[in-house]
């Protein structure tokens, strides 16, 4: 019953869209056997063969007893009618029409073109599911046992191995693939099926939205990672890594109650691990900075201390050395 429904649904789907596109090609029936019709020339095309015809632009789904095939209106052919389902039937957008089939309970991926004088098999029924990925529709999830891989139609390459843990562990991130294995770790591939960073970190999020640049988590420690460069801008360091708001050249780094700043063109913080910065940035780029219980200020044009940290009070510092803050 239910899928029967999904069928339905899925021809409802597909004949909307042809009424709305006014395609040249429709079903004509006799008794209970359909034909496909030529509308401008009112020709047939095929005979009264079929259970149930449904037409997508210039490709058919075919229904013959409890089998599925595809006809190509082009050559007038039926092309294997043993298909128990055919789903996620679309435009390959460059070339042909593609479909996901199930035959005998194992899925694979066809294709139709014009070039190809027959079916051509673009991945083989032999997978336990195939499903389009969300979010790009090149890019298909296979799966063997009970872990999925990625398979890229437009090189046609296995672009990950079976290694995701589910159909929701992938996105697709400036033409990189992070995904998220069988074991919660983290990785990303390239769609030429390089593997850039290997699925090891508890987590990977892209903080610089106009580069291809990640915060990538590994234990306690944090580093930014460049996939243009296959690089990593900051080595692992105790703490988590996050975007400068006020000074791009810097990233924030936050270790339970300190901040840091790690300098984007050295991968080094500019202060060792027990100083914590905890004033605000003034018009003159000065800072106060705390150490062991002790307060002094830090230049940020010279990127040194420019006062050591000797002050008891964190407010003294405004008064012994209004120079810097006036």
């Amino acid at each position: 019953m239910k899928t029967s429904l999904s069928l339905f649904l899925f021809f409802l789907l597909i004949l909307t869209k042809s009424i709305a596109q006014k395609y040249d090609f429709e079903y004509d029936s006799v008794g209970t056997k359909v034909a496909i019709k030529d509308v401008q020339s009112g020709k047939l095309i095929s005979n009264y063969l079929y259970d149930d015809v449904e037409i997508y632009d210039q490709v058919g789904i075919v229904r013959l007893g409890k089998k599925y095939g595809i006809f190509d209106v082009n050559t007038a052919k039926t092309y294997c009618c043993d298909f128990d389902l055919i789903d996620e039937f679309d435009d390959l957008h460059y070339k042909g029409v593609k479909a996901i089939v199930k035959s005998r309970g194992k899925y694979g991926l066809i294709g139709l073109s014009k070039e190809i004088a027959n079916l051509d098999i673009i991945l083989p029924i032999k997978y336990k599911r195939i499903a389009l990925s969300y979010d790009c529709n090149f890019l298909y999830l296979f799966q063997k046992g009970k872990k999925y891989g990625i398979f890229n139609l437009k090189n046609r390459k296995f672009v990950v191995p079976c290694i995701i843990e589910s159909l929701s562990g992938v996105d697709l991130i400036n033409d990189l693939l992070v995904i998220k294995n069988n074991k919660g770790k983290f990785g990303i591939y390239n769609l030429e099926a390089k593997e850039l960073l290997i699925p090891k970190y508890e987590s990977i999020a892209l903080i610089d939205t106009s580069a291809h640049v990640f915060e990538v988590r590994l234990g306690k420690k944090s580093s930014i990672y460049d996939a243009k460069i296959e690089k990593f801008l900051v080595e692992p360091i105790e703490g988590i890594l996050e975007i400068n708001n006020f000074d791009n050249r810097f990233y924030m780094l936050r270790d339970e109650y300190r901040l840091n700043f790690v300098d984007t063109k050295t991968g080094k913080p500019l202060l060792a691990k027990d100083y914590n910065f905890s004033g605000w940035l003034n018009k003159n780029r000065y800072m106060s900075v705390e150490y062991k219980g002790k307060y002094g200020i830090f230049d940020f044009k010279e990127l040194k201390l420019v006062v050591n940290c000797k002050y008891d009070d964190e407010h003294v510092i405004y008064d012994k050395e209004r120079q810097y803050f006036d």
